[in-house]
């Protein structure tokens, strides 16, 4: 019962799109749902890893790490994004 959703937003993305590396700090986690992932979406990028997503996945990863997405190769990627907090 400790951990809360502090925000919670869509992302769409079309060819060409991408989001340059950053944190989320200070929240504790982060997350990102993808709702459409049409062939060429770009993968998410956390730290070093590389991770190619479908649709219906959930991604989590400690709002600290850097992460981004590089240049997107469709039109219609569709994400839900989130903080996380935890209260103690």
């Amino acid at each position: 019962n400790s951990f809360e959703i502090a925000e919670c937003w869509g992302i769409h993305y079309n060819k060409s799109g991408s989001v340059l590396e950053h944190n989320h700090f200070p929240y504790s986690l982060s997350f990102v749902y993808y709702v459409r992932t049409p062939e060429g979406a770009a993968p998410i990028i956390i730290g070093d890893d590389i991770y190619e997503v479908k649709e219906g996945e959930c991604v989590f990863f400690l709002a600290s790490q850097y992460h981004g997405v590089r240049q997107n190769n469709c039109d219609g990627r569709c994400a839900v994004v989130g903080n996380i907090l935890y209260r103690f």
